[in-house]
């Protein structure tokens, strides 16, 4: 039985998809990915889920899938509402503007989460990471607000510099059709869109304090042990076998089991992981990307203890 979702908030390329698998290693845990991306995984001429099989045919997606290729008409109903009551800045407005609309994309999410929820029998919590940019920056707060569970925000951040390194080198979408190149306009994007994200993350803080909990990309994989046991205490579950084992992976790559992500980063599909840091970006990114990223984002940015002179190498503060 559903009792929780956890829901990872933040702007993407900030080790989403690692902290998921994670998580998912525990018994009672499942990790679907983003699911706010479900319609546009379909849409793609074979959509697979991270398991290996087809959504078609996987076992958790196979009746969420068959139900909406057969019901085109609600299928672009249900996408039309996602888009409209999720996206930045207008969404929660629109959701009071038109309350029978919002009550129709309410049913949806309760309709999607209890289908997938039912092909799990043993997890009592799904884990979604679909984070908070613009197009899906209202969804944890619609699914506390939908759902008849808990629904805890794990707020993870990275160095606005460092996501906007990540986006330069590569674009996961076109990965996943063997293209392998940077996101088009990937500093204008990063510099506009993380400051929104994470703005929008902490929002949740102050209407459900108590299901929320931030944590740093750079924290994570200086010391991911003391994080795993901070996440123990805000899950309220025990997940020393999950802190023993992120131990093990500072030294060593191991195998994580393959969950049921929808969507995502392509590492969903992968199956060795060891945890490193990636900062690169501060020998890599050049200064007038710096400059970009400090001038748009950097207000938000010191909120989390990342400061101009991190550019250099030096530590950020705690």
């Amino acid at each position: 039985m559903l009792k929780t979702i956890v829901y990872i908030a933040g702007y993407g390329r900030s080790g989403s998809t690692l902290l998921e698998r994670l998580l998912a290693t525990h018994p009672q845990i499942e990790g679907l990915g983003e699911v706010s991306s479900l319609f546009r995984a379909m849409e793609q001429q074979e959509a697979q889920c991270a398991c290996g099989e087809p959504l078609a045919s996987c076992p958790v997606w196979k009746s969420v899938y068959a139900q909406l290729q057969t019901q085109e008409k609600q299928k672009q109903l249900w996408k039309k509402l996602q888009m409209r009551f999720e996206a930045f800045p207008l969404g929660m407005a629109f959701a009071r503007l038109w309350p029978e609309q919002y009550q129709t994309y309410c049913r949806f999410l309760q309709w999607l989460f209890e289908s997938v929820s039912s092909a799990l029998p043993t997890a009592t919590v799904l884990v979604d990471s679909s984070k908070t940019a613009w197009p899906m920056a209202w969804r944890p707060l619609h699914l506390a607000k939908c759902l008849q569970v808990p629904v805890k925000v794990i707020h993870l951040v990275r160095d606005v510099r460092g996501c906007m390194w990540s986006n330069l080198r590569l674009n996961n979408q076109a990965a996943e059709q063997g293209e392998f190149s940077g996101i088009p306009w990937a500093s204008f994007r990063t510099a506009l869109h993380w400051p929104i994200a994470n703005m929008v993350a902490q929002a949740y803080q102050h209407a459900y304090p108590e299901h929320y909990l931030r944590i740093r990309y750079e924290d994570f994989v200086a010391s991911p042990a003391a994080v795993m046991r901070s996440l123990s205490d805000f899950l309220e579950m025990d997940l020393s076998a999950q802190a023993a084992l992120v131990d093990q992976m500072r030294t060593q790559a191991l195998v994580l089991p393959r969950t049921h992500q929808v969507s995502g980063n392509r590492l969903r599909f992968r199956d060795q992981f060891k945890i490193r840091g990636d900062f690169s970006w501060r020998t890599s990114l050049q200064g007038h990307q710096r400059l970009l990223a400090w001038v748009c984002a950097g207000f938000v940015a010191q909120r989390y203890g990342y400061t101009w002179k991190s550019a250099d190498g030096s530590e950020e503060k705690a």
